[in-house]
């Protein structure tokens, strides 16, 4: 996910797992969605963000909480 490779991706489940039901809920609401729906699309974008904000593997060690609290 994080390296010079193509990355990997991620499925609704596993961000209502990493990130908990209740927030991902939270979210879609105030986007006006259903939590599924939020949870899909935070899939697509995460792996995006993250290997956009990683160099050669090395990631922020805060990059997962400045993304997320700008999410939530």
């Amino acid at each position: 996910l994080l390296g010079g490779g193509a990355s990997q991706g991620f499925d609704a489940s596993q961000i209502m797992s990493v990130l908990g039901e209740g927030k991902v809920a939270d979210f879609a609401a105030q986007l006006g969605l259903q939590t599924d729906t939020a949870a899909a699309g935070l899939a697509q974008v995460l792996p995006d963000l993250i290997g956009k904000n990683g160099a050669g593997g090395e990631v922020l060690s805060n990059l997962a909480s400045s993304v997320l609290g700008k999410l939530f």
